[in-house]
């Protein structure tokens, strides 16, 4: 259920209450008339009906009650969770504006992160051509075996 259908049975069961209370007090004026007429059965049901009907309105304010709670605890977890967002987003604006900024306006961390991956290019490139080498200068030897005779 959402806030609003919460809402609208909480306003429902509440009207009830009212309901059944207004029931029981006509019970009881009805139950006040038959004593004084000396009807005792007439008395003792009224008296019952007056009873049951307290007893539906304590059951109808305790689901309003219950539903009351639910939808205050629903709202305080939704304001915590913003609170906890609100907070991630203060840290996450701190956290950068802590970031010093480098003369052109970039920050020194991305400038360094920049700097690291042109450094590991660089670093692959250096190898790769090492390693073309290596195998320029085995296939060099293996062709001066060749023209010489030998052979592996």
């Amino acid at each position: 259920m959402n806030d609003s259908q919460l809402q609208a049975e909480i306003n429902k069961l509440e009207k009830q209450v009212h309901e059944h209370n207004d029931r029981a007090d006509d019970h009881d004026k009805t139950a006040k008339q038959a004593s004084r007429q000396n009807n005792k059965p007439a008395y003792e049901q009224a008296k019952q009906k007056a009873e049951d009907e307290r007893k539906k309105a304590r059951d109808c304010k305790t689901g309003a009650d219950e539903l009351k709670t639910h939808l205050k605890q629903r709202e305080q977890r939704e304001n915590q969770k913003s609170r906890d967002f609100q907070a991630a987003q203060k840290r996450t604006s701190h956290s950068v504006a802590a970031d010093p900024k480098t003369n052109d306006g970039t920050s020194e961390r991305i400038k360094r992160e920049r700097d690291e991956a042109v450094a590991a290019q660089e670093r692959t490139k250096r190898a790769m051509e090492a390693e073309r080498k290596v195998q320029e200068a085995k296939q060099r030897e293996a062709l001066t075996r060749s023209d010489n005779g030998y052979s592996r």
